[in-house]
């Protein structure tokens, strides 16, 4: 199975977790605009146990 990061509605697949776009997705996503709640943990969200 090949890796996948998904934050929030975006999604990036890629072949080895070592392909470069992988940094720079994370660059973005990473406690970006797009998070609800800058700082935050992300544990404990919706369908956690």
């Amino acid at each position: 199975m090949a890796p996948s990061r998904s934050p929030r509605g975006r999604q990036l697949d890629v072949t080895k977790a070592s392909d470069p776009r992988v940094e720079q997705f994370l660059d973005k996503y990473v406690q970006g605009a797009q998070t609800p709640e800058p700082g935050a943990a992300c544990t404990g969200g919706v369908g956690a146990a």
